[in-house]
């Protein structure tokens, strides 16, 4: 009875809008009609309190957690060193349209072929492969949806892998590639649920590995990702209830 009372009223009404229109709108549930007349309203009191508030919401920080597994291939000369599945994490927040994502990796099983690398002034003929990943990823989101999104990522990373086994017996010294690196990818979410998703993340750098003497091995290199994760915020959720937004 309420909401037919404010709806007839306000369609009654042949005058200038004001807030009394806002009330009837607001208590009719003509949510659309109502955010439409309060953004027109600019100096009204109930458009500045809804502005406020509307802020809140925009600026409230979003979590993006989950698991990640893929391969990592290399190209060029890398590609020696062969294939390498991955596995880990990422951990991070998004405000806005900008995502922050903490992202960790490990890559294993040994390389397809041998190649030598020199350490204490000695060659070493090698296929051992122990890798790993970690980086700060900053994302931009091209596209926004209910059940999909598109981040556009730009990753500063540590990547790199031990390229031998400290071995005392056989008197192996141990070896690792340390390797900064900037890489650029995208990402393709879909959402199975309101916060959960699958994705698939490709990104591609290029690694300048410094094996004096040995086996050139710079090159190339991308990473297929698949993740699923929880993306989002319960209260900014129930905070979009509460400003009726759709």
């Amino acid at each position: 009875m309420t909401i037919a009372l404010a709806d007839s009223l306000y369609l009654s009404k042949k005058h200038a809008e004001t807030d009394v229109d806002l009330f009837l709108l607001a208590y009719s549930q003509r949510f659309d009609d109502f955010i439409a007349l309060s953004y027109a309203k600019t100096e009204s009191e109930i458009q500045k309190t809804f502005n406020k508030e509307y802020m809140k919401y925009k600026n409230m920080h979003e979590l993006n957690i989950g698991l990640q597994s893929g391969i990592w291939v290399p190209f060029g000369n890398m590609s020696l060193v062969g294939n390498h599945p991955a596995f880990g994490f990422f951990v991070g927040y998004k405000k806005r349209k900008i995502m922050v994502d903490w992202t960790f990796y490990m890559k294993m099983l040994k390389s397809n072929n041998e190649y030598v690398v020199y350490k204490d002034g000695r060659a070493f003929l090698t296929n051992y492969f122990f890798g790993g990943y970690i980086g700060l990823d900053v994302a931009c989101f091209l596209m926004e949806k209910s059940k999909h999104k598109i981040p556009l990522r730009l990753g500063f990373a540590i990547d790199g892998w031990d390229a031998l086994k400290k071995d005392i017996e056989k008197e192996i010294p141990s070896k690792s590639f340390i390797v900064p690196n900037v890489n650029i990818g995208i990402e393709f979410m879909y959402f199975l649920t309101k916060f959960s998703f699958l994705s698939l993340e490709l990104k591609g750098t290029y690694l300048k590995i410094n094996n004096d003497r040995g086996t050139d091995i710079s090159g190339p290199a991308m990473t297929a990702l698949l993740k699923y994760g929880f993306h989002g915020s319960g209260k900014k959720e129930i905070f979009k209830k509460y400003l009726c937004i759709k």
